[in-house]
């Protein structure tokens, strides 16, 4: 087993203070330092984040489509390709089809609550596992703030208690980013984690199909570039992994072509040139503003990328090397957004596990150091947006006629960023 790496405080310097002595800061210092420690504050975070007000308001936006999907599989016994209104629907695969019908089995007359339960507990699991994965490797501290910082922005908080297809693809690729990150910035590799995150590439494409590759597929050679490791990826426990996930991938293909036929691919090619990259002033200025949307939605733990330099020099190499691991799959899955012809902040929830990598070990190392009082104040401020977002989310999911306010900061900043106005 690989010995878990500790980040090393920075010495003293003049001025300086430390962030996590004394107050709230210090007691979740504390308890951040056992595992049972660790999963209390998380499963309590998680629960506010991820389940409060889950069936709050009725089915909105994309919730319905998904439900009916998942209705005709029951009554039909056709797991393998979705239909709607009595018609092939395979825009989208199965999984939340999958996860609806599961939910509408448990009960006669499933509300709101139940309906959107599988996909809320997708939100908690990813954290979850990012927490034990990187805690084992990294300390509980790294891996505690790693689960926060997965769960507890304010994209994810809004689509994850909505029962559509981004909260399962979220899921899916995190976990998988979270095992080929830890492959790479580790001393060894194991075969285990590729296998675990070539699973999770598997499950990212039957939730919401070639998404899951663009996230991962560019992230995973910057990540390997990032933390200098890219001779393991032609090594033959990265070999294997991939192989495993073409497996998977190939057989749910299988099953769908014998299910319903050739036309099963007719729809997701008709898709695939709709979203064709088109190269124009507009599509060139939303590229530009990309970033900074993603930036604002994925508030408050983006935040905590502006702490990058203090981080730097007070974090231990191994954890320096796993938030640049982190850091390539944040790039490679902006640099895919960025150049897809969509706009909607929704594209880049699976980013959210990226972005926990970077921010969990950032925040966990500055914890334990002396900075610069700047930094600490900085420090501070992240975590007040972080209750506030939560707290925000909270009571916005319980608006009947503004469903989609616990966001809704973000979603302006981001709108104007892109310069254009939501709707509603």
């Amino acid at each position: 087993m690989e010995k878990r790496a500790r980040p090393v405080a920075a010495a003293p310097s003049d001025g300086g203070a430390r962030f996590g002595t004394g107050g709230l800061a210090g007691l979740l210092a504390a308890a951040s330092d056992r595992r049972g420690g660790a999963l209390t504050v998380y499963l309590l975070f998680a629960a506010v984040c991820c389940f409060l007000s889950l069936g709050a308001v009725p089915l909105i936006s994309m919730e319905a489509m998904v439900a009916d999907a998942g209705a005709a599989m029951i009554e039909s016994g056709g797991w393998a390709v979705p239909t709607l209104y009595g018609e092939m629907f395979t825009f989208k695969p199965a999984l939340a089809p999958w996860m609806s019908a599961v939910a509408q089995s448990a009960a006669e007359r499933p509300g709101e609550l139940l309906l959107r339960l599988p996909f809320a507990l997708c939100g908690a699991l990813l954290g979850l596992a990012l927490l034990l994965l990187v805690g084992r490797r990294h300390g509980w501290r790294v891996g505690l703030f790693t689960g926060l910082a997965a769960v507890g922005s304010a994209l994810f908080v809004e689509k994850v208690r909505i029962a559509e297809y981004d909260a399962p693809l979220a899921a899916a690729v995190g976990v998988a980013v979270a095992a080929a990150a830890l492959n790479l910035a580790g001393r060894r590799e194991l075969l285990s984690l590729w296998c675990l995150a070539y699973t999770g590439v598997a499950a990212g494409f039957v939730a919401k199909g070639a998404p899951a590759l663009m996230v991962f597929g560019p992230g995973l050679v910057a990540a390997a570039l990032l933390a200098g490791r890219p001779r393991r990826l032609a090594g033959w426990r990265h070999l294997a992994g991939g192989a495993l996930g073409l497996l998977l991938i190939g057989g749910y293909l299988w099953w769908a072509w014998r299910s319903g036929g050739p036309q099963v691919f007719d729809q997701p090619l008709r898709e695939a040139q709709v979203r064709g990259l088109r190269w124009g002033a507009a599509e060139l200025l939303a590229i530009a503003v990309k970033p900074a949307t993603t930036f604002s939605v994925l508030l408050p733990w983006s935040f905590a990328l502006l702490l990058w330099r203090p981080f730097r020099r007070s974090a231990s190499e191994d954890g320096l090397r796993l938030a640049r691991a982190g850091a390539g799959f944040l790039l490679g899955g902006l640099a895919a957004f960025a150049l897809l012809p969509a706009s909607q902040p929704r594209y880049v929830l699976p980013l959210a596990g990226p972005l926990a990598l970077v921010a969990g070990p950032i925040v966990a190392t500055l914890l334990e150091s002396r900075l610069p009082r700047w930094a600490v104040a900085a420090t501070r401020v992240l975590f007040l947006l972080g209750a506030a977002a939560t707290l925000g989310a909270a009571a916005g999911r319980g608006t009947p006629s503004r469903p989609l306010r616990l966001t809704r900061v973000a979603r302006l900043s981001g709108a104007a960023l892109a310069g254009r106005a939501p709707a509603g």
